[in-house]
Order: structure tokens, then C-alpha cells, then sequence
């Protein structure tokens, strides 16, 4: 705010300086470049993580030291919903979830749902694959988890109708239809040739990713050339109870909203949080 006191010389200097203001009211992604990739339809989306985990943790660790975690507004991309990491550690008022591709909206939506609609990290991975997580570890003995390394034997049990039936009457009209005609086929272990995500995993096997992070803080995943994603279950927010039922609570309790068709370098603020929010426990 500026104010008209002072010297003529100073309030010239302020009518200047609240003009030059127009200046900010530009694209959020302004920065980046020009030109956006294409993301359209069910073939571009990223159903698993193809985010860096080692750069993640490490945002997440400099937003706890800098104490910059009570925050007004979260506003994230969907994207391959890295934003679910990074509510483990961030408190916002309001979420708003934006993606240029509208079957990535779908898809987030839906994912919101399963985790509503889960008590448990094994849960929600069990209804994402439909096979028993909890029954798998508690066959491999005490202490025994679900990982990279046994997550081959896993996936070798065929999917049970039961989880998937089950999951599907939790779910909205639109969460059920991207579910049952979407996910299942993954789930049946179905590949999907020329899609961004090929196939999908519980556990990331970091071993199998061949491009490192540009901060050179560990592999990243590069889909669609890796040919897999995956939900990085045992890790982040689904590393135990305590960090899947933080992100859960927020999901249910702050109003989030929802925005397609966003192009990021040409967005407006308004255009991603000018939706009408919704809580997902209403």
C-alpha cells in the first residue's frame, strides 16, 4: 500500500511505484517456459510418483527448519500428486489442486477418496491394488513389509474381486467409474504400451531408475522411459500410521478445490483458486 504524503518528489515516486505494481498481476508460471507440453487424456497421466524422492524430503525438511509450514493457501499441481508428501508437513487453510489435463483431475479426486476412505497405509495400497497388503506382511513374520525387494511376489497374487467391489461402493459416481474403468486394469497387471505410466508399483526399486535429479540429490524417475510408477508405499507420507493419518485429516477437514484445464505459464491466480472449495468428509 502506498500512501500521498510527503515530498512531491515522493509522492510522484509512489504513484510510480503503485502503478509499476501491475507488474506482479502476472501468470503464475510466468518463469517457465512459454510453451507447455501437451497433457490430454487418460494416456498422459502419471498414476505413480515421478518426482525425485531425495529432492522432496529435502523441501520438506528446509520448510520445517525455516518454520514456514502454517501457510493460507497449498496450491500444487496434480501432476503425479507429489502435493500428498508435502502435506506431512505443511498445514494450509485451503488446498487448490490444478492440472492442464482434466482425466489428472479425475484421477486426484479419486485418489483423495481412497484415502478417505482407508484407515491404514496398508489399506489404502491394498485398495490401490486390490491384494492384501496386511495379510502379505503378516505371512512374511514379525516384522515383515511389503517392499522392493518382495514386491514381485506380491503382485504375483491375482486381484481380488472382494477389495475391488468393496472399494468401488466407497466411491463417488466419477471415483468409481475411473476406478473400476481406469485403475482395475492396472490392478489385472494389464501394460499399457505408449502410455506415460506403463504399469504401476507399490515400492519404488531406485536401482531401476536411470536419470539422476539435476540437484544430483539421487535418482529420479523419467516416465514415460522408465515404463513403471511407483506409490512409494513403507516411505514419506506412507512411511507409517502416524504420517498417513496427518495427511488424511487435512484431505478431510480443509477445503480443497479443484481447477482443469490450467495451463501453468499462462494461469492467473484466480484461475486456480477461484473455484468453489469443497471438503471431502461433507
Amino acid at each position: 500500500h502506498y500512501r500521498s504524503f510527503g515530498t512531491r518528489q515522493n509522492r510522484l515516486h509512489g504513484r510510480d511505484a503503485l502503478e509499476n505494481t501491475k507488474q506482479f498481476r502476472r501468470p503464475l508460471g510466468c518463469g517457465n517456459r512459454p510453451v507447455s507440453y501437451e497433457f490430454h487424456g487418460w494416456e498422459a497421466c502419471y498414476f505413480g510418483s515421478n518426482d525425485p524422492y531425495g529432492e522432496t524430503l529435502h523441501c520438506i525438511l528446509s520448510l520445517l527448519r525455516a518454520g514456514f509450514v502454517e501457510v493460507d493457501r497449498f496450491i500444487s499441481v496434480v501432476g503425479s500428486f507429489v502435493a500428498l508428501q508435502l502435506l506431512v508437513a505443511v498445514s494450509p487453510k485451503a488446498i487448490h489442486f490444478f492440472d492442464l489435463n482434466p482425466h489428472a483431475i479425475a484421477w486426484g479426486q479419486m485418489l483423495c477418496e481412497l484415502v478417505c476412505a482407508s484407515d491404514s497405509p496398508q489399506e489404502f495400497v491394498s485398495r490401490i491394488f486390490a491384494r492384501d497388503v496386511a495379510a502379505f506382511e503378516r505371512e512374511l513374520g514379525e516384522g515383515g513389509k511389503l517392499t522392493h525387494l518382495n514386491q514381485h511376489l506380491f503382485l504375483q497374487r491375482p486381484a481380488c474381486s472382494h477389495w475391488q467391489l468393496e472399494t468401488a461402493t466407497l466411491l463417488s459416481d466419477q471415483g468409481r467409474e475411473v476406478y473400476l474403468g481406469i485403475l482395475s486394469s492396472f490392478q489385472e497387471g494389464i501394460p499399457h504400451w505408449g502410455w506415460n505410466t506403463g504399469s504401476i508399483l507399490p515400492c519404488e526399486d531406485r536401482l531401476r531408475l536411470r536419470n539422476f535429479t539435476r540437484s544430483g540429490l539421487g535418482p529420479q524417475g523419467r516416465l514415460p522411459g522408465d515404463g513403471f510408477a511407483s506409490f512409494l508405499y513403507g516411505e514419506g507420507w506412507l512411511a507409517s500410521q502416524w504420517t498417513f493419518s496427518v495427511v488424511k485429516r487435512k484431505l478431510e477437514t480443509v477445503p480443497i478445490s479443484w481447477a482443469s484445464g490450467v495451463d501453468l505459464p499462462r494461469a492467473l491466480p484466480e484461475e486456480v483458486i477461484g473455484h468453489q472449495t469443497a471438503v471431502l468428509s461433507d
